[in-house]
């Protein structure tokens, strides 16, 4: 199953450009494989990688990528978890 980490995301995209003419730096790449997700950011100095295992694949699921808008992910609510036996 292919996982979006929005933590990391939320982190990743504050080192994201806000306005820079590459419109494909302003975001976060995502790269889904088999066994793992990369979320990866760059302004052209810079990197930062952040990789996730997979809990599981389907073997009919593909491997993909794309790239979300940093505005589209500020602009995201975490979601509230409860501890465990609240």
């Amino acid at each position: 199953m292919s996982i979006l980490n929005l933590k990391a995301l939320k982190a990743l995209a504050k080192l994201a450009p806000k306005d820079d003419v590459r419109y494909y730096l302003n975001g976060v790449y995502v790269e889904f494989h088999k066994d793992h997700t990369l979320h990866i950011v760059t302004n052209g100095h810079y990197i930062a990688v952040y990789r996730q295992e997979a809990a599981e694949w389907s073997e009919n699921q593909a491997e993909f990528n794309l790239i979300i808008k940093r505005d589209d992910i500020i602009k995201a609510k975490l979601p509230k978890h409860k501890e465990i036996g609240e």
